[in-house]
């Protein structure tokens, strides 16, 4: 008789302790119950030629992805972020809104301003660029500074 008593203590115990872990995931992570209601931020690049996203968006890198995302593939990034940017490096006509009043436009693509530091570094006094782009190079400012009409 004990025995039987044994595994059915051993079963509600075993249920009681996943319904706990349960409960404390949705706690700290509300956003499960929330997932398909959520809309992604849209990638405002190209992909051509960012294929390892993990370079930026690494734990170390200049725009970190949430700890949620760590370890998923960089081919895993489009199922949810689509890119709102097209082939020619001109923004598409559905890019966030959001994000097209936050990104600056660059006003003056081609015609020989290749040095943007030289106006817009952190510390500069002619236009400086904001503190969390510090340590960014040259070669950086067109990927998110494309050439657009401005509205």
């Amino acid at each position: 008789m004990r025995e039987v008593y044994s595994k059915q203590l051993a079963i509600v115990v075993g249920v009681l302790i996943f319904m706990v872990n349960v409960i404390f995931a949705l706690i700290q992570s509300p956003e499960i119950l929330s997932a398909r209601k959520k809309q992604s931020v849209s990638i405002p690049h190209p992909i051509e030629g960012y294929e390892q996203c993990d370079t930026c968006h690494g734990m170390e890198g200049d725009w970190p992805y949430p700890i949620r995302h760590l370890g998923w593939s960089n081919q895993s990034c489009t199922k949810c972020h689509l890119p709102a940017v097209s082939k020619n490096n001109q923004a598409s006509t559905d890019i966030d809104e959001k994000l097209t009043e936050r990104i600056v436009p660059n006003p003056h693509a081609d015609n020989g301003y290749d040095d943007c530091l030289s106006c817009h570094a952190i510390d500069s006094e002619v236009a400086p660029a904001p503190e969390n782009h510090k340590g960014w190079k040259n070669e950086r400012c067109g990927d998110c500074h494309v050439q657009r009409e401005l509205k």
